[in-house]
C-alpha cells in the first residue's frame, strides 16, 4: 500500500512516484471528499461533534 510505504520512507517513496500521472491522486481526492461531503450531513444529524461549522 502507497500510504504504508509513504509512512515508512518518504524520501524513496516520492522517488518512485516522481513520473506518475497527476490523475490516479485527483481519484483519490475526490473519492475522499466525497466521502467527508456525504458523512458531514449524518454525523451533524446524530448530533456528533464535527469539524463543520455551518
Amino acid at each position: 500500500m502507497k500510504l504504508s510505504r509513504l509512512l515508512r520512507d518518504p524520501t524513496s517513496f516520492f522517488d518512485t512516484v516522481r513520473g506518475e500521472d497527476w490523475r490516479p491522486a485527483f481519484k483519490f481526492f475526490l473519492k475522499i471528499t466525497a466521502a467527508l461531503s456525504a458523512a458531514t450531513p449524518v454525523v451533524n444529524y446524530l448530533e456528533v461533534e464535527s469539524t463543520d461549522f455551518s
